[in-house]
């Protein structure tokens, strides 16, 4: 049995009988009473991660990082020049397994041996391992 708007038709503004104890509340907040919710708070997030993909760490060869050795030697033989490298490096994912690769710009300040890391005039420390290409105005006369 279907309700129709007009059997209700003689009753629609009609005021109640009765005091009411509360103040009615407005259309908007009653609205909002039943408005969606998330019922699984993270789930979102977590969808988000799963979806994001990382990049696959590539291993140099024997060639490869025989070049990164002789270019590192380079740049710690004029290190007093604060040469300006071009610096690409892996950066393992803190949550997944790989990683991406960055590439950077930057006045290396130190090539420090005991740490096996670069680090800049700003102070960001790159490991040696993970660097997998070294670029800069220094190299143009090497056959590297």
């Amino acid at each position: 049995m279907a309700v129709k708007p007009e059997d209700y038709a003689d009753i629609i503004d009609t005021q109640y009988p009765f005091e009411l104890k509360h103040v009615r509340m407005d259309r908007i907040d009653r609205a909002a009473q039943f408005a969606s919710f998330k019922a699984l708070s993270g789930y979102e997030e977590e969808i988000s991660e799963t979806a994001r993909t990382t990049d696959a760490r590539t291993d140099l060869d024997e060639t490869a990082r025989n070049c990164l050795d002789m270019k590192l030697q380079v740049i710690e033989d004029r290190i007093s020049q604060l040469p300006v490298i071009d610096i690409t490096y892996f950066v393992p994912d803190e949550k997944k397994s790989g990683g991406q690769y960055r590439k950077i710009t930057a006045r290396i300040r130190k090539v420090d041996e005991y740490t096996r890391s670069i680090v800049t005039v700003t102070g960001q420390s790159i490991r040696m391992d993970d660097i997998c290409g070294l670029e800069g105005e220094i190299f143009r006369d090497m056959d590297l």
